[in-house]
This record gives structure tokens, C-alpha cells and sequence, in this order.
């Protein structure tokens, strides 16, 4: 097929690749919806694979279910996925229940929509307009101010420290490295790795005044820790995981959201809830901004942009920009 999906990093490469071919396997025999249909089901199935194949090390496709459609749901709203493409993804997996033997539990749209709302996120309607995400500069000092009132918070302050000067997605932050950060700031450049964000791709994020700033900070905090190399935020001597750090931070976020997000958020349709993803955003919009300054034209300055965070398409701006002056502005 001509897109095989955006896989770039798997961590669990021969159980994804033997999902991968029994995918292929269920599209060879499959004649429901029409070719293009198929094809882009077969793009979204192969994330989904990789996903089982990380997150599970499920064996069989056959054997998914339930849990595994809304932890994939997770992933989709890490991702920044638009309300668009979320939809896309769960009418591929249902379609893959349909051409499967035996019987599954897919939740409805519904369901995944309830589940999402009781994490703080938000999936709107197909027809609804996309929603603003980022945080404004006075919730992130709202939620920093809060963030330092406990030593054992030091985590979460960090991350709305980092992540606002370089756009990590929260998993690219949690497996960040003393050696990386020594590396960045000896060359001017975050080298984002193959892996380090849950299928994201490698890119190279330019240090600004502030970014160095943050990260010399970070080394500050992990050598006040005792990590003088290896992840920073990831203690294994405590059993710590990646998922379990990531999943405190979001559910610091979610807990105390209400002290610091603006009140208009998650009223209507308009401004979301706060997420850890929304940090992202505001990251995104700024640097479009500066972009927009440093080259002579929108579109080099959106493409620079939509590198910096780990796409080579500048559409994705269109769901990252919404809120600012410059959405959907291409000349």
C-alpha cells in the first residue's frame, strides 16, 4: 500500500511486526468499503499494532479488546490527534472487529468519549469545530506558582518548566537523560531520539535563551536528586516507571486544574479543559511566532514550525494553532 502508517519508533519490533502481517493478512481477504477506505484503515491499524505490540505485548490481534481500544485513546489525545482523526482511528478499529473471527467488546464513540471526560479531556462531536488547547502564559505561572509549594511536586514543576520552551510530548520529557541535557546544552540543539516519544519521530529542537535556561535549571534539580546520569525524573530504585511518572503529572494536572485554568475553559465548545498536551500547544504557538519573524515568508516559517515538533506537515498547525492570530494564516 502507498502509506503504511506513521510508525516510526517501536520499541517491541518482531511482535509488531508479526501484528503487522497477520494485518495483512485480514486485508487480503477484507471487501467491505472501498479501496481508499481500506487503505487509510490499514494505515491508522498499523499505530494500533504498535501500540499492542509496546504497551501489551499482545501476540494475537484477535486477542484485543476493551482495554486496550482506551488506553490506544490515551495515546491518540498524547499524540495531539484532532477530533478528525480520533474518529478515524476508532472506525478503523471497529472495522478490524468486524473482519476478525470470534467477538470483541469495541466501545462506542460514546463510551470512549465518557472515558476520555473523566480524565479532563475532551472529544467533540465530528461536526464541532476544532477547540483552543493551549495554555496562556497566566495559566502556566498560575500552575507553576502552585507546582513549587511542595518539595514533592518538583516533577510536575519541572515539566511546565521544560515543556513550555520545547514541546515535548509528556513521555519525550520523562525519558529526558542527564546526558542528553548535557549534550543540548553543549550544542545549542535537544536532540529528541528515535523512541523517546511514544511514536514520534527523531528531530533536532533549536535552544533559545530560555529553553537553555530551563534545562540548566533541570541539571540543577537532578544533581540536588542525586541523578547524575540516566533518566531524570524516572527513580527504578523507587520502581518508578515511564508510564507511572507520565500518569502522575497528568493526574497532578487533572486534580488541581480548577486553581489554575482560566474559568471559561471546558464551559462550551470553544477552549478545552487543560491537559499536559496543551503545554504543547502553547509551545507551538510561540514558536510559530518567532518563526514567522526569523524567515521571509508564512510557509517556511509554518514548515521550520511543524519540524520543530516532530511532523513534516504543516496541516498539523491548523490543530495546534487554534486561539491564535495565526491560525490557519498561509500567506
Amino acid at each position: 500500500m502507498k502509506n503504511p502508517g506513521l510508525v516510526d519508533a517501536v520499541q517491541n519490533e518482531g511482535i509488531y511486526r508479526s501484528l503487522s502481517q497477520q494485518l495483512e493478512s485480514v486485508f487480503r481477504h477484507a471487501n467491505q468499503g472501498g479501496h481508499n477506505t481500506r487503505e487509510s484503515y490499514e494505515a491508522c491499524l498499523r499505530r494500533f499494532c504498535a501500540h499492542l505490540a509496546d504497551d501489551y505485548r499482545l501476540q494475537s490481534l484477535k486477542n484485543f479488546d476493551a482495554k486496550h481500544v482506551f488506553s490506544y485513546a490515551d495515546g491518540m489525545v498524547e499524540r495531539g490527534l484532532s477530533t478528525s482523526s480520533m474518529y478515524k482511528e476508532i472506525d478503523a478499529l471497529r472495522y478490524l472487529d468486524r473482519q476478525l473471527p470470534g467477538h470483541r467488546h469495541v466501545p462506542e464513540i460514546d463510551d470512549i468519549r465518557q472515558y476520555l471526560a473523566e480524565k479532563g479531556e475532551q472529544m467533540e462531536n465530528r461536526q464541532t469545530e476544532a477547540v483552543e488547547r493551549a495554555w496562556s502564559p497566566a495559566e502556566l505561572e498560575r500552575a507553576l506558582n502552585l507546582a513549587v509549594q511542595k518539595a514533592s511536586w518538583w516533577k510536575v514543576e519541572q515539566f511546565l518548566k521544560v515543556d513550555q520552551h520545547l514541546g515535548f510530548r509528556i513521555g519525550g520529557f520523562v525519558r529526558t537523560t542527564v546526558e542528553q541535557v548535557k549534550e543540548a546544552l553543549r550544542d545549542g540543539v535537544f536532540h529528541v531520539r528515535r523512541g523517546q516519544e511514544k511514536h514520534g519521530r527523531p528531530r533536532d529542537i533549536p535552544l533559545t535563551p530560555e529553553a537553555r535556561q530551563v534545562l540548566e535549571g533541570l541539571l540543577k534539580v537532578a544533581s540536588a536528586h542525586g541523578v547524575l546520569n540516566g533518566y531524570i525524573v524516572v527513580d527504578h530504585r523507587k520502581r518508578e516507571t515511564m508510564k507511572s511518572v507520565s500518569k502522575s503529572i497528568q493526574n497532578w494536572l487533572y486534580r488541581y486544574r480548577d486553581a489554575f485554568q482560566d474559568k471559561d475553559r471546558g464551559k462550551g465548545e470553544k477552549r478545552a479543559n487543560l491537559t499536559a498536551h496543551g503545554i504543547r500547544h502553547h509551545y507551538t504557538q510561540n514558536t510559530l511566532v518567532e518563526n514567522v519573524e526569523k524567515y521571509d515568508n508564512i510557509r517556511d516559517a509554518r514548515r521550520a514550525t511543524s519540524q520543530a515538533i516532530g511532523h513534516n506537515r504543516d496541516q498539523i498547525l491548523d490543530t495546534y494553532t487554534v486561539g491564535s492570530p495565526l491560525h490557519k494564516v498561509r500567506s
